[in-house]
């Protein structure tokens, strides 16, 4: 049997009256049984309900509600929240009172329709906020990630995420997807386009590139060095390599200097290419043929062999080795394609073998591959190698009357894109 104070008892659950509390001798009250053994509120504590308090300012045990407690000013806490199956769960507090969440909220869907102050973690599915909404940090909040097929498939204007495969934040319109504060980056020279929300610089001969001082940005950069050229040689020579293609990216930062680009010019017959370079890369350009050898490239890809009845080689490209045939020129070797300049091109193919005149052969030219000439036979000079694509120059084919020459190859090129919508 619990009891408060002697000579005052009470059987569990007995209600406690006004008058038996005034029988105490201290104040000291002990409630029915053990804190453990008491039976918990679960159907909730409406704001008319009683409540025993214990009121410091009379050191005295006292009726106190809901409502009182709240717009006292006296926190309330629980250690859970539960709404009922197909109801919302409202917290209300009392005028100029606030919640604060200092621990983890997990919700399906969350609606303020005033202010809320989260200090802690918040993880949710979705958040609906009827006023303002503050950040108190002074680091980071962090947005939606991911690349550009994660986007909605419905997008509502003021869709905000950082796209990861173009490289900064981007927000919808209500018509397309734009880069947050407009173009991340900003430059000029060159010849420029703007294609597909790409700012795209072109340089088919050497120049500057000036970025913006006071932006900074990545830029993705292709840079392709010249073809070589064909060689001559009786009765058939090998075509010229083509200039090695490089690509990948770079972060440009504030208050960078300009920056030279220098384009490398085709090697004439008998000659190599020039390099190019911009900033960190450099491509080394192509190899001329060497009698009736095919010239490797600027990628050190090695031409292929000619013969006396098999035509002259072809040069090396950048991405394979000179390619052989059956009889007459050998073909060139591959380049690399790309989609920088807003169309895909193929860059740094080598050129073909001049065509083989000997008799049971098919005295035809080789074909050069990605941008390199075709090699001479007969009635024509060896082809021209697609213009500033790095391709090798076509070998001759010297034997006839009147000769046939060989090609030069192609001047290489540089270009510079970035993402501004």
């Amino acid at each position: 049997m619990a009891q408060i104070q002697s000579p005052e008892t009470y059987a569990d659950g007995q209600q406690v009256t006004a008058a038996r509390l005034n029988n105490q001798t201290n104040g000291a009250v002990l409630l029915p049984g053990a804190v453990t053994d008491q039976t918990p509120i679960s159907g909730g504590v409406a704001s008319g309900d009683g409540l025993i308090v214990h009121d410091a300012s009379a050191s005295a045990l006292r009726k106190a509600t809901v409502t009182e407690l709240l717009g006292s000013g006296s926190p309330v806490v629980a250690s859970s929240l539960t709404g009922v199956t197909g109801s919302d769960l409202t917290i209300t507090p009392a005028a100029s009172q606030k919640v604060d969440v200092v621990g983890l909220i997990q919700a399906q869907t969350l609606t303020t329709t005033g202010n809320a102050t989260i200090q802690g973690e918040a993880q949710l599915a979705n958040v609906a906020v009827g006023g303002s909404a503050s950040f108190n940090t002074n680091t980071a909040i962090k947005i939606p990630v991911g690349i550009t097929g994660d986007r909605p498939t419905v997008p509502l204007a003021g869709h905000l995420r950082y796209n990861s495969t173009l490289d900064q934040a981007e927000i919808y319109s209500g018509t397309e997807w734009k880069a947050v504060g407009g173009s991340p980056f900003d430059a000029s020279g060159g010849v420029i386009t703007t294609i597909d929300g790409y700012k795209i610089h072109t340089y088919t001969v050497s120049g500057t590139f000036t970025p913006s001082l006071t932006k900074e940005g990545k830029v993705e950069v292709l840079v392709v060095g010249g073809g070589g050229g064909g060689a001559n040689y009786n009765p058939h020579g090998g075509g010229g390599g083509g200039g090695a293609v490089v690509s990948g990216f770079i972060n440009i930062a504030k208050n960078t200097s300009p920056i030279s680009v220098v384009v490398g010019t085709g090697g004439a017959s008998g000659s190599g290419g020039g390099t190019s370079y911009f900033s960190t890369f450099t491509s080394p350009g192509g190899n001329s043929g060497s009698g009736y050898s095919g010239g490797s490239s600027g990628t050190a890809n090695a031409g292929s062999n000619g013969g006396p009845s098999s035509g002259g080689g072809g040069g090396g490209g950048a991405k394979t080795v000179g390619l052989g045939t059956a009889a007459g020129g050998h073909f060139g070797g591959e380049g690399f394609g790309s989609s920088i300049s807003g169309t895909l091109k193929s860059y740094g193919g080598g050129g073909g073998g001049g065509g083989s005149p000997y008799s049971g052969s098919s005295n035809s030219p080789g074909v050069g591959l990605s941008g390199g000439a075709n090699g001479a036979w007969g009635s024509s000079n060896a082809s021209v190698a697609v213009a500033n694509s790095g391709g090798g120059g076509g070998g001759g084919s010297l034997f006839s009357d009147p000769d046939r020459y060989a090609s030069s190859g192609a001047d290489g090129i540089v270009i510079i894109r970035y993402r501004v919508s």
